[in-house]
């Protein structure tokens, strides 16, 4: 097949992906990083419709232009890839270091020395280590729930670098013809792995895309706005699980309730802002001290509850005044915003005792060591067995 017709073809294929990316850009403004994918597929729309034109237009245009635009389509790629990982930089220095490298040597080989073949091996190599860049990325740097997607797509990266490279020696050993409408299986099967790669980078960042929205949509579902402690609702379900757990492993687990003493004081003295303030110092200070397997939840209020799996009756209490006497120390005094506030907690602490024993029950008996904190004098723990 003649490759002005595979050109031609790739260049409405790529137009058809750019539109549709700017439609749900400009549609959906919460996805991040289309907007940066639809940039790169502009690129390679212009790109490949300037190589169509070959010996139709200036060298400028069909040369310098659509290799600058095919190294810049990639860039992008890294870019929208940053702003998905909602990195505040969307260029790294390698991207920019390649282009500056791209720019003196492609003008060399174009205006002092016109070489199509050292074009095709310095383009094909700095384009390769713009997409390795970002296939390295996606393998080491993102987040959980993005995992699958971002080896999909770094995968896809990694052998498009990996082609660049081979045809980078390939032509940089055997040279290829100066005419790059000339017949030529090379050709032919680099437009098909550039339009392959664009595809298969597409489909996979609308599935990093749709993972992060629906993370996120679930983080938001089942964490405190205020605090970034679990909810109630999400709490209650990790309590289902470890008791599921506990009776099939018989290990004990534990519950920790605690509230900020005086709690009123400080909104009606300092304000509602203040108050906010210290709730999320509170938080803060108590996913600090507990273990990485334990969960904090905020139970309403001031009130906030630990689960602690695997940990006996008297481990939970020793965790409890550990936490109390942190808030302690920072409270005294401590700052909020600029204004000084004194805070101390009271805890409550149940375990779970095993068969008969529920979860209205364990909570019931939390709460009722809590009631008992408070009545001797708060800032101090007390369990129920």
């Amino acid at each position: 097949m003649e490759t002005r017709l595979v050109l031609a073809a790739a260049s409405i294929i790529i137009t058809g992906g750019c539109l549709a990316f700017f439609a749900v850009r400009f549609s959906n403004p919460f996805l991040k990083g289309l907007g940066w994918l639809a940039g790169s597929f502009a690129c390679g729309t212009i790109s490949t419709t300037l190589l169509t034109l070959t010996g139709k237009a200036p060298e400028f245009l069909t040369g310098f232009v659509a290799n600058g635009l095919t190294i810049l389509a990639y860039v992008f790629v890294q870019s929208a890839i940053l702003e998905l990982s909602e990195r505040r930089s969307k260029f790294s220095r390698v991207s920019l270091i390649l282009l500056g490298l791209w720019m003196p040597t492609t003008l060399f080989f174009t205006y002092v020395q016109n070489s199509h073949q050292m074009r095709i091996v310095f383009g094909d190599l700095l384009v390769a280590a713009q997409a390795g860049q970002s296939a390295f990325y996606l393998f080491r740097r993102m987040e959980r729930g993005l995992r699958a997607p971002a080896w999909y797509t770094g995968a896809v990266l990694a052998a498009f670098a990996a082609f660049n490279v081979f045809r980078s020696t390939a032509v940089g050993l055997h040279g290829i013809a100066q005419d790059i409408l000339a017949p030529s299986e090379l050709q032919f099967f680099s437009v098909i792995i550039y339009l392959g790669t664009a595809l298969g980078v597409a489909l996979g960042f609308f599935w990093m895309t749709t993972a992060k929205l629906r993370f996120t949509l679930e983080h938001l579902a089942s964490t405190d706005s205020l605090t970034g402690a679990a909810n109630r609702r999400n709490f209650q379900l990790l309590c289902e699980k470890e008791l599921s757990r506990s009776q099939r492993s018989g290990e004990p687990f534990s519950l920790l309730m605690a509230d900020i003493d005086h709690f009123k004081e400080i909104n009606d003295r300092h304000g509602h802002e203040a108050g906010d303030t210290v709730l999320c110092a509170i938080a803060g200070l108590l996913q600090e001290q507990i273990r990485p397997s334990d969960t904090l939840g905020r139970w309403g209020g001031e009130e906030f509850v630990m689960l602690l799996p695997a940990c006996e009756l008297e481990g939970a209490a020793a965790i409890a005044e550990r936490l109390r006497e942190r808030v302690s120390h920072w409270s005294a005094p401590s700052r909020a915003g600029n204004l000084d506030v004194q805070v101390t907690i009271s805890l409550g602490v149940a375990m779970f005792r095993g068969r008969g024993d529920t979860l209205d029950d364990l909570f019931r008996r939390g709460d009722e060591a809590l009631y008992q904190a408070k009545a001797a004098g708060r800032n101090c723990i007390r369990s129920v067995d």
